[in-house]
């Protein structure tokens, strides 16, 4: 519930948030910069991005809540690469679903090789590239028996 955005909470949910939000201010400051953290990634170009990190970064330093403390070095050590999301508008999701892919495999087969674990991504990667294009082709044949054989109204 804490990871998703408020604006999708169902009403139950956002009732219980409102009722912690009361019990725990220090819970809904926490709650409220998280939000403001997400809604980064709405903005729409570098400059709004900058802006917007800059307002967020104010209020984690008037929040003296020690976990965003680390949070916000984290940030600023990373500012370049997460400012390349706007200025470049690309992302290192691939990227780390592949890293995730391998964790895996390496925990499922405990002590693999590099090679071994290498090897393992290059078949599944190779797998998932047939499968690919036998769709493909699939859908081709059938557009072509399609277009000889036009249904009869």
């Amino acid at each position: 519930m804490f990871a998703e955005r408020t604006e999708e909470l169902t009403p139950e949910q956002q009732e219980r948030l409102k009722h912690w939000e009361t019990t725990s201010p220090t819970l809904a400051q926490a709650m409220r910069l998280h939000q403001k953290l997400r809604q980064l990634y709405q903005c729409n170009d570098l400059e709004e991005a900058l802006d917007h990190l800059v307002a967020w970064e104010k209020e984690v330093i008037a929040s003296s809540l020690e976990p965003f403390d680390d949070l916000l070095k984290t940030i600023w050590n990373w500012l370049p690469e997460i400012l390349h999301r706007f200025h470049y508008r690309i992302s290192n999701a691939k990227t780390e679903v592949k890293n995730n892919q391998l964790r895996t495999m390496n925990q499922q087969g405990f002590g693999y090789s590099l090679f071994s674990l290498q090897a393992r991504m290059q078949v599944k990667e190779e797998k998932e590239a047939i499968l690919k294009w036998r769709k493909y082709q699939a859908r081709c044949e059938q557009r072509i028996h399609q277009e000889e054989y036009p249904p009869e109204a």
